[in-house]
């Protein structure tokens, strides 16, 4: 006789089978529902300070903002969505959302459990909250004073987080909350090494900057690759700890660099001419399979490049035009089963942005339309984030499988 888990397990799949979804437009009126009650809130018809929300009260926390406010009384869907291998987790409902003024500009994962996210206003203000149980519960934080223009939520592998402002200034927070502590003023004697925790920025020509979190820009990194131009940095290191940079050489032609000995030396490999200009060379890895992704204006699907030796060599599986995404935002995603995972750009659309599987290493695309309008995707140090739901909302993701909608917008 089965034992009790196996038989949980067959009944856990049994009820998701049964789960009927709601078409994809009922969905969508939903959203734009929503977008209209959030407007009405932010106009003043529901800015009124409601008793008994629970919003983070953390001890030492400097800096402006208002409790946050309630999201619209209205019954989230709780919808788990499905297809071809990818599970999107729905809102829970209980509680209900965090909703912060503005529309969510950055989120970050440091670990499982711990994430921020950051919202802008068309009038220049900004919110920050944070949740420590994975994205469940959101809490409102503080940001600290002084902290204007933009503004970038920077994760470390060591679970750090430090908010760099657009002219440098940064500061950090303890694990799992936002009470801030300022940074001291950049360093910029050079560095010969990424150390243990450490991550590299781009931070002008032909300069890569070394960060920790506890001591903000420690300084300039004296190796430099040797690429004409440097489009994009890794986030942190690969699984196997090689840090990856992608770009150009000379005459414009998409290249990757990688370095095996934290940043000590550099290996670069051209990927050939793609015939337009290259706005975005980024790398994926996945164990031994390494996927170099070009892309131009707009996101224009300009080259994919699939290596199965830890990036020493790449083929090109897959160019412009074809099967597939037109364009394709920010990252890819290896998934466990040998697939590739990529979402098109929407622009101004709830209808565009959609997710693109490939099961030839990038040579053709099917795409999976019974998930939810998504923007782009973008790598964090413990995963992935999936931004722009309906426009409103994001999820988080540490396989590319199985994804969990944040609580909060």
């Amino acid at each position: 006789m089965p034992d009790l888990d196996a038989q949980l397990a067959r009944s856990r799949d049994d009820l998701f089978d049964e789960i009927t979804q709601p078409p994809l437009a009922t969905v969508q009126r939903r959203a734009g529902a929503l977008r209209r009650r959030k407007l009405a809130v932010r106009s003043g018809a529901a800015a009124v300070a409601l008793a008994g929300l629970a919003f983070a009260v953390v001890p030492g926390v400097t800096g402006d903002g208002p409790p946050p406010v309630a999201a619209p009384s209205v019954a989230p869907t709780g919808t788990v969505y499905r297809d071809d291998g990818i599970t999107i987790n729905g809102l829970v409902g209980s509680p209900l959302p965090l909703q912060l003024e503005g529309t969510l500009a950055d989120v970050e994962f440091v670990d499982q459990t711990t994430g921020y996210v950051l919202s802008e206003c068309a009038d220049g203000c900004r919110r920050i909250a944070f949740s420590t149980d994975g994205g469940a519960t959101f809490r409102q934080g503080a940001l600290p004073l002084g902290a204007s223009g933009k503004l970038d939520l920077v994760g470390f592998p060591d679970g750090g987080l430090v908010l760099v402002a657009a002219d440098g200034t940064s500061w950090r927070t303890p694990f799992g909350r936002t009470a801030w502590e300022p940074l001291p003023a950049g360093g910029t004697a050079p560095v010969a090494t990424v150390g243990a925790g450490q991550i590299l920025r781009y931070d002008g020509p032909s300069t890569l900057a070394v960060w920790s979190a506890k001591q903000g820009r420690v300084g300039t990194l004296a190796r430099f690759p040797s690429l004409e131009t440097v489009v994009w940095v890794a986030p942190a290191p690969s699984g196997d700890g090689a840090w990856w940079v992608g770009g150009t050489v000379g005459g414009g032609e998409p290249a990757v660099a990688v370095s095996r000995d934290a940043g000590a030396s550099w290996t670069v490999r051209p990927l050939g001419a793609v015939g337009a200009a290259v706005e975005s060379v980024r790398v994926s890895t996945l164990g031994s399979e390494a996927y170099a992704v070009v892309t131009g204006s707009g996101g224009a699907r300009l080259g994919i490049y699939h290596s199965t030796d830890s990036g020493a060599t790449f083929a090109r599986t897959g160019a412009g035009g074809g099967a597939g995404p037109a364009a394709i935002a920010g990252d890819v995603v290896p998934l466990l089963d040998g697939r590739l995972l990529a979402v098109a750009p929407g622009v101004d659309d709830p209808e565009a942005g959609n997710w693109w599987i490939s099961s030839d290493d990038g040579r053709t695309f099917t795409e999976a339309e019974n998930l939810p309008a998504v923007g782009r995707i973008d790598r964090t140090v413990a995963g992935y984030v999936a931004n722009d739901f309906f426009r409103e909302y994001a999820a988080f993701t540490r396989d590319g499988a199985t994804w969990r909608k944040l609580e909060v917008w």
